[in-house]
């Protein structure tokens, strides 16, 4: 028999499995963050750094949905212009962008597994970095346009694409621990 108390427990249940979720993401969010942000904390390859922003958001959007995507994106782009020298805010909108796209991608045309992970990871990454290239050094008429993209940006690309899966292979070690404790 159904009664208000089972639908009490059930409710306050599924609050915290998303609340559990919810820290979960935000600690990996946190050592993500300093891996990228601190100077020596993640090895540069030929000048190369890792950015585990963009690909967190896109595995956090591939398990949580579109809304958990976009506040993901939200959180870690903010993390990224606390320290960033360019305009505040830009990190998070093009992250919130990133993670609501690759939810909605996820949960109405593709399927949740490697292969789609690092594909739209690729994409978030290059897109990111375009448009990045384009606000911060196009638009500014900068010198060494084309250096700055074939130099930085697209090593950066690659170096976080080629670290990707471990970091989607964490992702769905911590989802499938949280589907046992639910």
């Amino acid at each position: 028999m159904y009664s208000f108390r089972n639908a009490a427990r059930a409710l306050a249940d599924r609050i915290t499995a998303g609340r559990l979720r919810a820290v979960i993401y935000v600690l990996i969010a946190l050592v993500c963050y300093l891996a990228q942000m601190t100077p020596h904390g993640f090895p540069s390859v030929c000048g190369a750094r890792i950015l585990p922003l963009i690909p967190l958001t896109v595995f956090a959007a591939m398990y949580a949905g579109p809304v958990a995507g976009a506040w993901t994106g939200i959180l870690t782009g903010l993390f990224w212009d606390v320290y960033a020298d360019r305009l505040f805010g830009m990190n998070a909108l093009i992250l919130l962008l990133i993670g609501c796209a690759c939810g909605l991608l996820v949960r109405l045309l593709l399927r949740n597994n490697l292969l789609t992970a690092l594909l739209l990871c690729a994409v978030a990454l290059l897109s990111y970095s375009v448009v990045d290239w384009v606000l911060n050094v196009v638009l500014l008429r900068a010198e060494g346009m084309w250096s700055a993209l074939l130099s930085v940006a697209l090593p950066n690309c690659l170096y976080t694409f080629l670290l990707s899966p471990v970091l989607y292979l964490i992702f769905d070690l911590a989802e499938k621990q949280l589907r046992k404790w639910q």
